[in-house]
Order: C-alpha cells, then structure tokens, then sequence
C-alpha cells in the first residue's frame, strides 16, 4: 500500500478538502481543489491535447471547467465525461457525458469512439486507483501494450490525500511516448 505521508499539516489538508468539496464552478460543484486545477492547466499547456476523457463525471462541473479552460487555450477539444450515473440538466455542446464503469471503460469506449477521438488525449480520473480499476486497461506505472487504444497522457484521483499524479505520457498514435514526469506514485 502506498504511503500518504505528506509535509501539509493535517489541518490544512482538512481544510483544502472541505473548500474542494464545497467548491462550485459556474454554479456546478467541481470537486477540484488548487492544486488540481494548476496541474490540469499546465498539461492542458504542455500537452495541447485534442481529446480529454475525463472518468469521474460527479455532477459535471469538471467537465466544465476542463471544456473551459481548453477553449481559453484555443484548443477547443472534445471533452468526454464518463460516469456510472452522468449528471442531468447540464448540456453544453463541447461536453459528452456518458453513462459507463471505471473498471470496465472498454464498454463505454468503444474502439469506434476512440477512433474517432483526435491525437493526443488527456485522460484524467476522479476514481480510486485500486487494483480493479487499473484492470481496465489504464495503469499509472506501466505504459499500455502498444495494441491498447486506451493510452493514457494522464491520471490523478480525488479518492484521498495527497492526490496522486502519474506521469504524463503524450499519446500521438498507439505507441505513446514517455513525457516529462510530474509526480509519481498514482
């Protein structure tokens, strides 16, 4: 079991929890907190993606927040939002929410939609990372096999402090490449 040893005092953390959880954007509950939110800026930055999955839908707000900030960096990619039960009542034409399992994302992720998904993806993840889930063709310390068309560029979990971040990895074909690390232990 990995360690969540960490230099932010305990209070503190509680405290970034509570204002994550609390945490709305455009009226939408996010559930992101600061931290989060730089990380995501600088791969959306680094990595130009064309694509993002996002696993982990909550209420939507995230997908927001990602269709957002990739519209202010001139990106203006699809963001596709998965979730055992997507959120109703918000539409935005940028957003895809779809009804799917974390651990069995080859059901919502059809090899039709991936082909479909523009080079490269960043994939973000608000599930836990247990054994089951890594199961599902994404793993935060191997790359994928080279016939897996769920490349990831990118994993981080709300599920506990202090969030992991795996590597980022581009995936500009099949065949990703490793890309700078920003920390590890996913």
């Amino acid at each position: 079991m990995r360690s969540f040893k960490t230099a932010f005092p305990p209070e503190l953390l509680q405290s970034v929890q509570a204002g994550t959880m609390a945490y709305t954007y455009k009226g939408v509950h996010c559930l992101k907190d600061p931290f989060d939110l730089v990380i995501y800026l600088k791969l959306i930055w680094d990595l130009k993606p064309k694509s993002l999955i996002e696993i982990g839908s909550n209420q939507g707000g995230g997908a927001l927040w990602f269709a957002d900030m990739l519209s202010i960096a001139g990106l203006g990619c699809p963001v596709v939002s998965i979730d055992r039960v997507p959120p109703t009542g918000l539409t935005d034409p940028r957003i895809a929410f779809l009804a799917g399992d974390a651990a069995r994302l080859g059901d919502t992720l059809t090899p039709q939609l991936l082909a479909a998904l523009p080079h490269p993806w960043l994939v973000t993840a608000r599930t836990p990372m247990t054994r089951r889930w890594r199961h599902c063709g994404f793993s935060p310390r191997r790359p994928a096999p080279a016939t897996s068309s769920l490349s990831r560029t990118a994993c981080s979990t709300t599920s506990a402090w202090p969030r992991p971040m795996a590597a980022a990895r581009t995936a500009r074909s099949p065949n990703f490449s490793r890309a700078h690390p920003l920390r590890s232990g996913c």
